[in-house]
């Protein structure tokens, strides 16, 4: 019993510690400083990043959006890099570019290796070693975004000063019930990265939405002491930046304007080993903050995973696993709905308890399995434990 006791008193204890991170993020949620676009003429020069692989079904959405920016033209320059696709995105970007002679685009191509497993840390490398532009933008060739994006990411570098901008991205609404979870899912990531971001502790980025100066880049010297690992070419550069530059350095834009929309993955297995990517990085993380909020949001996440499981052996695990799950969705609850309001997406909140049991599950088992097995990526299959 004595045993017992301490387990319990073990799991109670990081649940405690877990809830008092989610009111730190709440009272960062509390201090948001939301961006408006002024309209004052812009001094900033602009470099738009989009690494592309097997895209041809996306890329020509991302290039039109970006054609109706209001933003000028001669502070913009857009950068695709066609990462080794084998299908037709390089033959897409180039006809797009012969039929948009004035816009300023530029295609690079890294060629297809069967034996190559390449990385998209390589592929923004290369785009921003030949950039001209002093703020670069990076995202995907898979998102949407409305005609201020730029005008938006700009605003916010400008106001603040800042040698990053992260920037919010949301799903697209697809009716599908997996879908409207992981958007709920995601939303909590997401407020989480506003919350840390304004308490100058940014926990997160995404990389399809992500502002940072050429200057801090090349102070960091880039990618370079991370280039081998398969992901994270957002969160490694972001804790450099913010070791670097300081707590004001990293600005989250919460901006309509900004939000920058992708679609949820389509099956279980797409949603899997996109977590397994995510997860490969994190034993290379060297930010103290960063890995105890990890661990503490992984031993939680498990405890209420080995209390439900352990449960049908011992029922008292299950009052006190439902209890700590019940505390848990109330206390997140109002950091969900803070930035499910500003997004519009209210709505999806009604699956609140079953992305709470996805989060329980891919937490516990992905958090595990992500740092020995492989995943597969853009057509490449990748080990976390071989360098690239």
């Amino acid at each position: 019993m004595l045993s017992l006791s301490i387990l319990f008193g073990v799991f109670i204890t990081i649940a405690g510690i877990y809830y008092l991170l989610i009111i730190l993020i709440l009272v960062g949620l509390s201090k948001k400083r939301p961006i408006q676009i002024t309209g004052a003429p812009f001094f900033t020069s602009v470099t738009v990043v989009i690494p592309a692989r097997n895209e041809e079904k996306n890329i020509l959405h991302c290039l039109n959006d970006l054609v109706q920016q209001e933003f000028p033209e001669n502070l913009m320059e857009i950068i695709v890099i066609d990462d080794g696709s084998f299908d037709q995105t390089f033959h897409h970007v180039t006809k797009f570019a012969g039929e948009n002679p004035s816009f300023p685009i530029t295609i690079l191509r890294i060629e297809p290796h069967p034996q190559q497993s390449g990385s998209k840390k390589r592929a923004i490398d290369l785009a921003i070693s030949q950039s001209k532009g002093e703020l670069i933008l990076t995202t995907d060739a898979d998102t949407r975004f409305g005609k201020k994006w730029i005008a938006s990411m700009v605003t916010c570098f400008e106001k603040f000063h800042s040698e990053m901008v992260l920037g919010p991205v949301a799903f697209i609404n697809d009716p599908a019930l997996f879908s409207t979870i992981q958007s709920c899912e995601f939303m909590g990531l997401m407020a989480v990265t506003e919350g840390s971001c304004a308490m100058g502790r940014p926990l997160m980025c995404n990389g399809a939405n992500l502002g940072y100066s050429r200057k801090a880049f090349d102070a960091v010297s880039g990618f370079k002491d991370n280039m081998n690992i398969p992901s994270g070419d957002d969160m490694f550069l972001m804790m450099k930046i913010r070791k670097k530059f300081g707590r004001e350095s990293v600005q989250f834009n919460r901006c309509q304007d900004a939000i920058v929309l992708t679609e949820a993955n389509r099956t279980i297995p797409e949603f899997l080993h996109q977590r397994l990517r995510w997860v490969s990085k994190n034993k290379r993380y060297k930010d103290p903050v960063i890995l105890i909020v990890a661990g503490v949001t992984y031993l939680f996440n498990f405890f209420l995973l080995f209390g439900i499981i352990t449960g049908f052996f011992f029922h008292p695990f299950w009052i006190l696993t439902l209890f700590l799950l019940v505390g848990k969705t109330l206390i997140e609850y109002p950091m969900l709905h803070n930035y499910a309001a500003f997004l519009g997406k209210t709505k999806n909140l009604k699956f609140v308890l079953l992305a709470q049991l996805l989060n329980i599950f891919y937490v516990s088992v992905i958090g595990f399995l992500g740092n020995f097995v492989s995943f597969e990526w853009k057509g490449r299959k990748i080990n976390p434990i071989k360098k690239l």
